[in-house]
This record gives structure tokens, sequence and C-alpha cells, in this order.
């Protein structure tokens, strides 16, 4: 089922039904997700009932909802083993149908409570206390996300407010109108945005907090790597095992980011929060200021 050949074959057979009976096709695709099986042959035909599905262009609805149950249940299994690269395939499958996961594809984002106090940061392992408790988002914000900002004028002049007199005045220079894309494969709903400064990072958080009513901004730097790093100094989020594609996007043959959340849970931080190390970089509240931050919200 993984092969290419037998992929290309089963989406122009599936296609191919479809223009005689949609019904008859649909019934295809309902039989690959339903595949009685939980290994990488399960999830190559969960992945190929979704894009023969998006290819029939169907509205059934309940077809659609049992590909995507399909789909999230295998790629959230920690104990499925799956080649990295067909796990990308079934995640950006995923994201084009609708990623349900809370905080992946909505403005409200999925928190992670952490406490306050001290804790170890840096190489040097300086103790550095956060004074308040806060929430960090489970994942990074992703295109889905940010995409919402930009439907809703984010860069035009009636969401102004959000932005700093400075960011306003560079994305006025040049002529931002949204993320900036470099090539494909990093503009799934469920991956996470790239492409976008500081200080659009600012504008979102500052719109988010409209759209949601709560309390929406950068973390500070301190504030990040305590949730990313908990209080006993570990090396990275899950521990202090070097990083491997098990963990984290470290595989060199994806060559894009992953859908948010793929290396869950084994790769997330002791609060939580997936994607803390690979993937993307993230901005923080006081990146112009000097190592280690202010600690305090």
């Amino acid at each position: 089922m993984p092969d290419a050949w037998w992929r290309e074959a089963i989406l122009l057979t599936v296609g191919y039904v479809g223009l005689k009976s949609v019904d008859t096709a649909l019934e295809m695709v309902q039989g690959l997700a339903a595949l009685p099986r939980h290994d990488e042959t399960a999830l190559a035909a969960a992945e190929l009932a979704a894009t023969a599905f998006m290819e029939l262009e169907s509205q059934n609805a309940v077809v659609k909802a049992a590909v995507v149950e399909r789909l999230l249940a295998l790629l959230t299994d920690p104990h499925l083993a799956a080649a990295p690269l067909l796990r990308l395939l079934g995640g950006d499958a995923l994201g084009r149908l609708g990623d349900p996961r809370p905080g992946v594809c909505t403005p409200e984002p999925a928190l992670c409570p952490v406490a306050a106090g001290p804790f170890l940061m840096g190489e040097g392992k300086d103790s550095v206390t956060i004074r308040e408790p806060f929430a960090i988002a489970r994942y990074p914000v992703t295109n889905a996300q940010f995409q919402l900002f930009v439907a809703d004028g984010g860069y035009r002049a009636k969401w102004r407010h959000c932005w700093t007199e400075a960011g306003w005045q560079e994305k006025q220079q040049r002529g931002w109108t949204g993320p900036r894309r470099y090539r494909t494969g990093f503009d799934h709903p469920n991956q996470p945005v790239t492409g976008v400064s500081w200080y659009e990072a600012v504008a979102f958080c500052a719109w988010a907090a409209e759209a949601t009513g709560e309390k929406v901004r950068l973390p500070t730097e301190a504030e990040w790597e305590k949730g990313a790093r908990g209080t006993d100094g570990r090396t990275f989020p899950w521990g202090d095992a070097e990083p491997n594609e098990k963990l984290c996007n470290f595989d060199p043959n994806v060559g894009q980011t992953t859908p948010v959340g793929r290396y869950s849970p084994q790769g997330d931080s002791p609060y939580g929060c997936a994607d803390m190390a690979g993937n993307v970089w993230d901005w923080t509240a006081d990146w112009f200021q000097p190592y280690p931050g202010n600690s305090k919200p």
C-alpha cells in the first residue's frame, strides 16, 4: 500500500469509478479507511482514503467524519510504527480535511498551565523565578489560525490598533498582506505558520485576544523556556536523550515542517507542550532584551 505506484493506481481507480457512481466510489473510500489493521499499512490506506475523498470533491459528511476519525486515531497512537514521510502525508491529509484537535484550527488555543516559581534556565542552568502562573499554547500557531487573522482584515486599517507603530510602518513599507510563502510544503492548515515577523506575531496575539476575549500575548523568553523545559534542568523538552525521528522534526528526509503535535506525547514538554524543539523557531515577547529576559509577565 505505501508503494507510490499502487497509490496512484488506487487513486485513479477511485476517481474513474466516481465518474460513473459517486456512491460506489465513496464505498471504496470507506473500505480503505476501515482496513481492519492498526499498523503502517492501515495508515497508508487511511491517507489514501482521505486523498481519494478530497479528489472526489464530495460533500458527504458521514464519510468525511469516518475518514477523519480513522486518520486521527492512527496518527495520535504513539505505539504505531510508521515511516516519517507516511506520517507526514497522513497529517497533511488530516489538515486539509479539517483537523478536529482542540487548538489546531480554531482561534482558541489549547492551553497548558505552568505554575509560578523557580526553574533552571539556559545552558548554565541559572535559577530564574517566574513570579506569576501562566498558560502557554500546547501547539505553535498554525497556518489555519493565522489565516483567520488575515481573513478578518488583520493587515488592514481596521486592526491597526493591534500593531505596534514600528510594526505598522514596516508592514506598509514592505507591502505585507500575509505570511511570506517561500515554497510548497509549508502551507497546510495544521502546520505551524512560517514567514511571519515578530511584528506580525505581536499583532496576531492582540487580534486573538479580542477575538477570543482572553489575554493573549507572546511569552517572555523565560516563560517559553520554562514551558519547554520544566523545572528539572533537562536539556530537551522530553528529557536528556538526543533528538531523533520519534521525538521531533529531526529527520532531514522530511524536508518540511510537520503538522503540529506530530511527535506527541513522546516529544512533549513536562507541561504537555508540543513542538518546543525542532520544526520551527518561535518568537518571544522580549527577544530584543538581554538574555535571560524579564521573567515577570
